[in-house]
């Protein structure tokens, strides 16, 4: 019965680890709302307007350039938002697995184990597009120290 109750603690606080990280990735790095199509909607017309006309073409062009370069602007933001949090997750998942050295296999250790794992794995994969190099060497860093933890504490039994 042990077993299971230190499997299933372990669980727990890998599951909680891993959402206290995107919450505060999240809460540190907050993504703003594309808003790009209220800021420069289409020009609205009376119905009797003829819609083939070249200045309403125009005018539709216009809001679409306008829209276009609104939606650029907008995915490089959050391209460079989810490059940060995905390096703050990564730096949290470092500090923690250099505190595991210290304090070894416990219940709270493996989940905390299984934490950094999970949530550096659900980060990578879900802030793939941010192609940040810093984030890159930081989860090289961790797989490093995954493999080393695992090692040293291999050994001992």
């Amino acid at each position: 019965m042990e077993k299971w109750l230190s499997f299933v603690l372990s669980v727990l606080f890998a599951v909680l680890f891993t959402a206290i990280v995107f919450y505060a990735a999240h809460t540190v790095f907050s993504s703003e709302e594309n808003l790009c199509w209220e800021k420069y909607p289409y020009p609205v017309y009376a119905s009797d307007k003829n819609f083939d006309s070249p200045e309403v073409i125009a005018e539709q062009q216009e809001a679409d350039k306008k829209q276009q370069e609104c939606n650029n602007l907008w995915n490089v933001i959050e391209k460079s938002t989810n490059g940060k949090k995905l390096i703050l997750i990564g730096i949290i998942n470092v500090i923690v697995l250099g505190i595991l050295f210290f304090i070894g296999i416990s219940t709270i250790g493996l989940g905390l184990l299984f934490g950094t794992i999970i949530s550096s794995i659900i980060a990578t994969i879900a802030f793939y597009d941010s192609a940040s190099i810093v984030a890159l060497i930081i989860i090289v860093i961790l797989f490093l120290e995954i493999v080393f933890f695992i090692q040293k504490n291999w050994n001992k039994n």
